[in-house]
């Protein structure tokens, strides 16, 4: 009878340490993604570099971005979305393209959480973009008919003050906005 009580204590501790053995097991290796695989990238002055500058590692600064008059495509997503892995190599080959031509970045929202807080992000993946102006883009009627998008509007002013796309975009959904912001081939 003393064993019995001990096996129904033993049982479930033991099951239990399994499960979690498992989970760690499992998820160790998915971190190399979309934050770690995104290396090349164009940087706020539009040239080539290191494999960190499409991770934004900070808040997005919009006004300096702007600066250097290219339009600006910021992606913000995760690790753990499936979606924006799904995404990640479509968004790769994007950025290649871009490259010289429009400021491309990534925002991993789980490294950079302070980032999510600046712009309405609902979903991810969410791509928040301006034309090379600095202003929010604008997407033609014929854009509008293929991809839905979120205009923003500030809740004094009703000045428009972002524009986003949310979910998975593809590399020719990405190259027809961009060509439409205004980005030549």
């Amino acid at each position: 009878m003393k064993n019995n009580k001990t096996l129904k204590i033993i049982l479930p501790i033991v099951i239990v340490a399994v499960l979690v053995g498992m989970y760690f097991i499992k998820n160790s290796d998915s971190k190399d993604t979309i934050s770690n695989s995104k290396v090349e990238s164009t940087n706020i002055a539009g040239e080539s570099g290191s494999k960190s500058e499409l991770l934004e590692t900070e808040v997005p600064n919009f006004e300096e971005y702007a600066k250097k008059k290219l339009p600006v495509i910021v992606d913000y997503g995760s690790d753990t979305c499936e979606p924006c892995r799904m995404m990640e190599p479509h968004y790769k080959a994007f950025h290649e393209k871009m490259e010289g031509k429009a400021i491309v970045k990534y925002v991993d929202i789980d490294l950079n959480r302070d980032a999510a807080k600046e712009v309405p992000i609902q979903v991810i993946p969410t791509q928040v973009l301006f034309n090379a102006d600095g202003t929010p883009y604008v997407p033609s009627d014929e854009i509008k008919e293929k991809i839905p998008f979120e205009m923003y509007n500030h809740k004094v002013t009703k000045k428009h003050i972002y524009t986003i796309h949310q979910g998975f975009l593809n590399e020719e959904q990405l190259l027809e906005i961009a060509k439409d912001m205004g980005v030549k081939e």
